[in-house]
């Protein structure tokens, strides 16, 4: 929350700011933890918490740390390329959004789902798209609800 609080304003990630802080190099540090995590015991509710909150931080952080999607290929580029290891596996800004927080969707401008059969990450996926995606999901555009974190309710 510290982190909202230092590098946003009224929900929306201060652009251009280099976050040349040591509270932003912990940050960077603790995001490796994500690499170990055991999810299997969350129940949807924390799942969809611990997911919408994981992809929010991520948008945040690559805001932060890259160059700021200015035209349409580069925001394709950034959702794609935009990622975290989590719990031994990749998942960029489109597999969370589109794999896991919309039960595997197609996103808009792709032919196929997000994960393939057979792709170990498919068991993350959640079993229905709750319709409160749409309130706190955070894409780094001006329609965007503000940055927030959500409890596991």
């Amino acid at each position: 929350v510290n982190l909202l609080q230092e590098f946003t304003v009224d929900g929306r990630v201060r652009r251009g700011a280099v976050p040349d802080t040591q509270q932003f190099a912990d940050f960077v540090l603790e995001t490796l933890q994500f690499q170990a995590l055991d999810l299997s015991q969350l129940n949807f509710y924390e799942a969809f918490s611990f997911w919408t909150n994981l992809y929010n931080l991520c948008v945040m952080h690559g805001l932060l740390s890259r160059n700021v999607p200015v035209n349409a290929n580069e925001r394709l580029r950034f959702f794609r390329t935009t990622r975290y290891r989590v719990a031994g596996f990749d998942f960029s800004l489109d597999d969370i959004e589109h794999g896991v927080l919309r039960g595997n969707r197609r996103a808009p401008v792709a032919l196929q789902k997000q994960f393939s059969s057979g792709d170990p990450r498919l068991k993350f996926v959640l079993p229905f798209e709750d319709p409160r995606l749409h309130f706190v999901l955070h894409t780094s555009a001006e329609s965007s609800p503000p940055l927030k974190w959500i409890p596991a309710t």
